[in-house]
């Protein structure tokens, strides 16, 4: 290399922990960027997915592709990647995750609430804002596994099972119960100070 390239060990360093947190998106992987809370959320949302949708494939690919860029996600923060803009829609972000698990626990806490449609409008402005905050930081291919993931996760015969189809009692409804307790200590944890 040239004494003039532009070299940069940090830009190096980001790129292959980018490859490798593709390479490595097991849930246990993911243990090591993300907390303890948050690698239990994926763990309880695989089961119910796969519980609800009767396909530990498709829980398998979606959790893997959310993973991916919740990993991908964290690298970027961790080495100050993101511009002002940028900052701001992860302002947004977290603005909405906190809205979006308080309503998924008082959706699963307080009978008759839910609304199927109300749910998919979160998740998919969730989904639009991480997308936005992705950008031009990753390639076209995570943006993708973004879109595959919630594409499931807004999928109506599943919310209508964690919601509506699962009786009390049922393996659904405890796993749900087990879901809303972690999401409370996640949101305390996080949004208590």
């Amino acid at each position: 290399m040239s004494a003039g390239s532009d070299f940069s060990v940090s830009a190096v360093s980001l790129k292959a922990q980018k490859k490798l947190a593709s390479r490595f998106s097991t849930r246990k992987c993911a243990r090591v960027v993300l907390d303890d809370l948050a690698s239990g959320l994926l763990d309880r949302l695989h089961k119910l997915v796969s519980l609800c949708l009767n396909s530990r494939r498709d829980a398998d690919k979606t959790v893997k592709n959310l993973i991916k860029v919740a990993v991908k996600a964290a690298l970027l923060a961790k080495n100050e990647q993101f511009n002002d803009a940028e900052l701001a829609i992860g302002r947004q972000l977290n603005a909405r995750l906190r809205h979006l698990l308080m309503t998924l626990i008082s959706f699963h806490r307080v009978d008759f609430t839910y609304d199927r449609q109300h749910l998919i409008g979160l998740l998919n402005e969730f989904r639009d804002l991480l997308d936005r905050l992705l950008g031009d930081h990753v390639t076209q291919k995570s943006h993708d596994r973004l879109a595959d993931a919630f594409q499931c996760l807004t999928k109506p015969e599943l919310l209508d099972e964690l919601y509506g189809g699962a009786a009390p009692g049922s393996r659904v409804h405890s796993e749900m119960q087990l879901l809303c307790r972690d999401a409370d200590l996640f949101l305390e944890q996080r949004w208590s100070a």
